[in-house]
């Protein structure tokens, strides 16, 4: 995942991919937050990771372990701001 979406959505995407895929792991790659907020990293379930870094940079993918990823899902860095699609874009 990158660009944490919130603790809300990062939620009912953890619990619907669980739901299909038991066992998966989450990797929320990120430059805007420290560390996930303890309600997202305690999901029943859930495997989740967090790599804090540069979503320019190679190496931060590479430690998100991206080249070993199923799917990746890239949400707007500000949920309902439009014109932050445009920073996202360059992702």
């Amino acid at each position: 995942v990158i660009n944490f979406p919130g603790s809300a959505k990062f939620a009912t995407l953890a619990h619907e991919l669980a739901a299909v895929e038991p066992g998966a792991e989450i990797c929320v790659v990120d430059n805007q937050i420290e560390s996930l907020p303890s309600s997202v990293t305690h999901l029943k379930g859930i495997h989740t990771h967090f790599v804090r870094g540069s979503l320019l940079a190679e190496e931060t993918y590479k430690m998100a372990g991206v080249d070993k990823a199923k799917s990746v899902l890239v949400f707007p860095q500000q949920s309902g701001v439009p014109e932050s699609d445009a920073s996202t874009k360059m992702v």
